[in-house]
């Protein structure tokens, strides 16, 4: 059971490696400044090779830097996530508050057809939130999922 429990622990810390150091440094994923503006990871994978899911999971702390952008207030909404299936191909960036047909944007991630492909679209509202590819599990309660995990070892 305690064996069971530490690779769950280890596991657990490599999936949400990225959101656990967002939570430990916190200077990056500070709420907004007062005038609204929000900062986002902007690439491309067709540009940049580090955008895409894979790379970006090895990527450095300097790579993912210069990608940080202080979004537009236009488009200081949300940052967004999208990922192409069945190819490499990985945008994110800056997002208004509607989609293109003009409803109003929410949170989180849907599928969206296009003549050629499938896109899964991700959007979130706090600074650099749009690294990964599905919303993980909330930070908040992450510390108490660890040490529940940590008592069962013991």
């Amino acid at each position: 059971m305690k064996f069971f429990a530490l690779v769950v622990v280890i596991f657990s810390t490599m999936l949400f490696e990225e959101t656990v150091l967002a939570w430990l440094f916190k200077d990056e994923h500070s709420p907004r400044p007062l005038d609204g503006s929000l900062r986002c990871y902007q690439c491309n994978a067709e540009d940049e090779h580090v955008c895409t899911l894979n790379n970006w999971k090895h990527a450095n702390v300097t790579e993912k830097r210069n990608m940080i952008m202080q979004c537009p207030r236009r488009k200081s909404a949300f940052c967004h996530l999208v990922l192409t299936e069945n190819s490499n191909a990985t945008v994110r960036g800056c997002s208004g508050p509607t989609y293109t047909d003009g409803r109003d944007a929410h949170i989180g991630c849907f599928s969206m057809m296009t003549a050629d492909s499938t896109k899964r679209v991700c959007l979130c509202d706090s600074n650099l939130c749009n690294t990964a590819g599905r919303p993980s599990v909330s930070t908040a309660f992450r510390p108490f999922a660890y040490a529940l995990l940590f008592l069962l070892m013991f």
